[in-house]
Order: C-alpha cells, then sequence, then structure tokens
C-alpha cells in the first residue's frame, strides 16, 4: 500500500523512534572566541548529556532558544575547518562535501577527539530537537549505518579520483568479458585482449594509493605494475583502502560519540540519504514565493496581502544559497531548514511592524527575534530599499545577541 505521508512526515514519525530528552535543563555559558572547547567541555559531561542543553554567550544579553541553536551551528562551522587537517578536501570549495582523509600516527590521537565530539554533538542535536549542517559525504553515513560500500562510492568522496576508478573498471569489465569469450572458443578476441592490455600498461599504475606512492596497497606495492589480469586485484584494494580502512578510526569515534547519548543503532531506522538530509542543509529544499507566503503568518500591523510583504516575499524567494543561509541564521540562528522545509519550521516565522519613532523608516535596518523566528520590519518605501536593507542586517547582524 501506498503511503500519503509526506517525506517530512515520514522523516518526523521516524525522529519519534529516538529517545527524548527529560524535561531539565542544563544552562551553560559559553564565549564565541572557544566554541570547540566549550563545546567539548560540555558533551563530555553526563549530566549536559542527559538534560536539554541552554546555550548563553558571554558578554551578550539574548538567551533562550536562538543563542542554543546558533552554539550548534557554530560547532558545525569550526569542525569543519580546513585547518583541523582532518577531511579530504579543503572546505574553500563552496560544493565540499565531508569525507574523513587518512590520518598519519603522529597526530591520529588528538585528530580523532574531533570525531568522538561530531558523535556527541550528532547525538545530542537528535536528542535536544537541534539542527545541525555537517555536509557529510552519503558514502560517511553509510559507514556509520554499517551499510556496504564498494567502488561507486569513491565518487562522493573525490569526484575526479572516482570517475578515473570508474573508467578502470570498465576497462577491467571490458578485459574479464574478453576472458570468458576466449573460454568459450571465440575467436578474434586476442587482438582486443592486447590492446586492453596495453592500454592499462601504460597507465604506468602500481599497487598504491592513488595520489601517495608511499602507502601500498601490498607488499612491495610500489615495485609491483597493477596489469590487465591483475586489475581487479588493484580496484578492490583501493576501494577497500579509501572507503574503509583508513577511515575506520574516525567512524569508530563518531559512532562511540552518538553512543554516549543515545543507542547509535536507533538510527537504523534511516536509510545513508535521510541521514544525510537530516544533518546536512539540504539543496532541494523548496523555496519559493507561494512556499514561504503559505509559511509565514503576519502579526500586529501587516496582512500577507500588504505590499510590503509581498516586496518582502518577492526578496527571499530571490535569494541565492548563501543568502538564505545567512537569513536563516539572522532569523533562527540555523543556517537551515529542517526536514521538510518551510512547513515544518517552528515555529513559523512571524513577521510583524517594527515602529521607527522620530526616524525615517528607509533608514532603518530590520530585527528579529530568534527564539520566537520573528522578523521585525519596518514598512519600507520600496522593494529595492527592503532588500539593501534585509540584506545587510542578515550579512552583517550576525555573531552577537541582543534582548531585541
Amino acid at each position: 500500500m501506498t503511503s500519503s505521508l509526506s517525506r517530512g512526515e515520514r522523516d518526523y514519525l521516524h525522529l519519534d523512534k529516538l529517545p527524548r530528552p527529560p524535561l531539565r535543563r542544563q544552562k551553560a555559558l559559553v564565549p564565541r572566541e572557544k566554541i570547540l572547547e566549550s563545546a567539548t567541555i560540555l558533551l563530555e559531561q553526563g549530566s549536559t548529556q542527559q538534560a536539554l542543553l541552554s546555550v548563553e554567550f558571554s558578554g551578550e544579553t539574548g538567551h533562550g532558544l536562538g543563542p542554543t541553536r546558533e552554539f550548534y551551528s557554530l560547532a558545525c562551522q569550526e569542525l569543519q575547518k580546513a585547518e583541523l587537517g582532518i577531511w579530504r578536501h579543503s572546505t574553500d570549495d563552496p560544493l565540499y562535501i565531508l569525507f574523513p582523509k587518512y590520518l598519519k600516527n603522529d597526530d591520529k590521537k588528538k585528530k580523532l577527539k574531533y570525531f568522538r565530539l561530531m558523535g556527541r554533538l550528532i547525538g545530542k542535536s537528535f536528542l535536544d530537537g537541534r539542527l545541525l549542517d555537517l555536509p557529510f559525504s552519503v558514502t560517511l553515513c553509510k559507514l556509520l549505518l554499517d551499510e556496504p560500500v564498494n567502488l561507486d562510492d569513491v565518487i562522493h568522496i573525490d569526484e575526479v579520483l572516482g570517475r578515473s576508478l570508474v573508467y578502470l573498471l570498465q576497462l577491467c569489465l571490458k578485459y574479464e568479458s574478453l576472458c570468458a569469450q576466449q573460454n568459450e572458443g571465440v575467436v578474434d578476441v586476442q587482438d582486443s585482449l592486447e590492446e586492453v592490455s596495453a592500454e592499462v600498461s601504460g597507465m604506468c599504475l602500481y599497487f598504491t594509493v592513488p595520489g601517495d606512492a608511499d602507502r601500498k596497497l601490498i607488499v612491495d606495492g610500489e615495485n609491483i605494475q597493477v596489469t590487465a589480469e591483475r586489475l581487479r586485484e588493484y580496484l578492490d584494494l583501493v576501494a577497500q583502502k579509501l572507503l574503509v580502512d583508513d577511515v575506520l578510526s574516525q567512524v569508530c569515534e563518531i559512532k562511540d560519540g552518538i553512543d554516549e547519548i543515545f543507542h547509535v543503532s536507533s538510527l537504523q531506522v534511516f536509510s545513508a540519504v535521510e541521514l544525510q538530509q537530516m544533518i546536512s542543509l539540504a539543496d532541494s529544499v523548496k523555496w519559493d514565493k507561494e512556499t514561504i507566503e503559505n509559511n509565514v503568518i503576519c502579526k500586529y500591523g501587516y496582512e500577507v496581502s500588504d505590499e510590503v510583504i509581498q516586496n518582502l516575499l518577492s526578496v527571499l524567494a530571490s535569494f541565492d544559497q548563501e543568502q538564505r543561509k545567512n537569513f536563516l541564521l539572522f532569523i533562527t540562528g540555523t543556517p537551515r531548514l529542517p526536514v521538510g522545509g518551510w512547513e515544518n519550521l517552528s515555529p513559523k516565522l512571524t513577521i510583524v511592524k517594527k515602529s521607527c519613532d522620530n526616524e525615517i523608516i528607509d533608514k532603518v535596518l530590520p530585527t528579529c527575534s530568534t527564539c520566537q523566528v520573528y522578523l521585525k520590519l519596518p514598512q519600507y518605501s520600496s522593494k529595492e530599499i527592503l532588500k539593501e536593507k534585509l540584506v545587510y542586517a542578515i550579512t552583517n547582524g550576525q555573531n552577537y545577541f541582543a534582548l531585541d
């Protein structure tokens, strides 16, 4: 029978299967300049792990849900930084995804602590119902769920290398097919076999990790050239090395960190794609004027039909990916919408008229209340001025919580 539930509704039914936090709250005062250090201390404490965490930032008057959401967002940002040296790709790439890199023994112990923290952060966010933005590769999500991985998954962690390996796999399959035909007595395949063998030999591949000739796949691998006969063996060894052996410790640390908060086996109700969507920003979220309009509330001086509200909706719908993230961070404290998009944002975005006593309206910036997801919007004279002021506010109005 086909389910009538939407994807978002089904995901939230899954979430209900996870353990829920008790009502007791644990308040924490956190300095912005020491997010990871603070997160490490907070999340390794049993008292914090089993309480609903509420964060305030040192020297700021704001409190409640907004600062707490931003604490999780800032911790995610810090854990993605290239200088940590724990990810395969630089986060300077706007399309980056996260997959652990091979860790050398001299600093492995120190760097594994980041993965344990990551697991605790994921577990705590699920337990407390907070949103994260950790753009994990779907391959990493498979490993966290104990799902099998193979050569096809390499393309999800390194597109260039993945395409090269896929081409080698095609050569391998072609060679194996020709060998099978030859064994069955088919004539005139010898020339084709020799062509494939020559192409593989011409690539000058050795039994070492691609891009790292110092790491051997087999004993004396740096001196053993890959031939067409052994191409399947080479590809299997590369996949095992890159997707399993090189990241086993990191994956175990993430899973152990989650397991400190709740049983990591609870995640088995999700697929790898669903898990990826739950902990990272989803590019597929609907972000058009109609969808936003159907999921906002206008109060205290505004109605959805008002010109300024229609201008706002048009401006929001025109935002690029970076502007969307900045707007959501400004208004909610986190740079992403929940699974299911605008329909599942709670509380709903509420737009109210901002009073501008003795001030020129077009010079006043919009403000917000992240805890209630309130946007306090002046009644600007044009859409152009509204966009200018809103973009300025969401770009420059971060990293501080006041009472407004």
